[in-house]
């Protein structure tokens, strides 16, 4: 697969790769597995909002 070709701007990219992670489109904390999630930050990252430790990824 040539991603280059496949997905030329980086939005197209960011929106594959969220609806690989979360194809049922809720997006939830790959370690607590909460829905309370934020995005912001540098780079756009999620934030969780669950019981464990604040993730970032």
């Amino acid at each position: 697969m040539d991603i280059d070709s496949s997905m030329p701007r980086e939005e197209e990219c960011i929106s594959t790769l969220r609806e690989m992670m979360w194809p049922n489109g809720v997006i939830a904390c790959p370690r607590c597995g909460s829905d309370r999630v934020a995005n912001g930050g540098p780079r756009g990252r999620y934030h969780s909002g669950g019981n464990q430790p604040p993730a970032r990824w």
